[in-house]
């Protein structure tokens, strides 16, 4: 319980900003229990947070390495061969955590982002098809839907959906919520 509770505070401290608190919350999950996977995962997060990108991969391989079905472990390991630019791995590493979890949405997102990105953008209609009827009106959905449209240029298509997912994001998160705020404008700059 302490192992859980002390990786959790870290990520917590995490969002608020608070490096040192989540160092010293990873560092006792970590001592806890070092081969608690939620404590591996969480002390990647933070290593990647503090910017060493390679230290948290490695870190993030060696739990995958280990424990090569966990989908936690392996959407940071995504995550982090994004940010070494290395989108292909990435889908790659997507890819397993579907054929893991075929009914959820988080790898297929990502993975949706990760191959507009790449200009794959037929693979991408693919596995927005699948997002659909997993995940019908879910805000993402409307932003996957978007961008699709968007990378196929079919601009007066992607702009509903944009518009569908800001209103979702404005009546939960509120106008002034810093990821309403960022939304708005990475869409403002697409439309």
């Amino acid at each position: 319980q302490m192992l859980v509770n002390s990786a959790t505070l870290a990520l917590a401290y995490l969002a608020l900003g608070r490096t040192q608190d989540a160092r010293a919350a990873v560092g006792k999950a970590v001592e806890a229990g070092p081969a608690n996977v939620n404590a591996r995962v969480a002390e990647a997060r933070v290593t990647a947070f503090d910017g060493d990108v390679t230290r948290a991969l490695a870190q993030i391989e060696a739990v995958v390495a280990a424990n090569p079905g966990n989908t936690d472990a392996l959407l940071l390991k995504a995550d982090l061969e994004s940010a070494r630019g290395d989108g292909s791995s990435a889908a790659k590493t997507l890819e397993r955590v579907i054929e893991i979890n075929p009914s959820g949405t988080a790898a297929r997102f990502s993975l949706i982002a990760n191959l507009v990105q790449r200009g794959s953008i037929d693979e991408a209609a693919t596995q927005l098809e699948a997002v659909r009827k997993l995940a019908p009106g879910n805000v993402r959905t409307l932003y996957s839907e978007a961008l699709v449209a968007y990378a196929r240029g079919d601009y007066a298509a992607a702009r509903p959906y944009f518009e569908q997912a800001l209103g979702i994001r404005r009546e939960v998160l509120g106008e002034k919520q810093t990821d309403t705020a960022t939304s708005l404008n990475k869409v403002g700059g697409r439309l």
